[in-house]
């Protein structure tokens, strides 16, 4: 192997690293709003949920 092959095999498997890291971080921002969108959703059900109790405990 000679140092200009070492060379571009080094570069490319930094590409790649790259690529791997840009993917991985763009996955981590969809997951993070997921998450957001279910904790709303919990935060709304949670609401809902006490707002009906609350209503059954007037008639009652």
């Amino acid at each position: 192997m000679t140092l200009n092959e070492l060379e571009t095999q080094y570069k490319e498997a930094v590409d790649i690293i790259g690529n791997q890291l840009q993917n991985a971080l763009l996955e981590l921002s969809r997951t993070e709003a997921i998450i957001t969108q279910i904790g709303e959703t919990l935060e709304n059900l949670t609401r809902n949920m006490e707002e009906f109790i609350q209503q059954q405990e007037q008639i009652d």
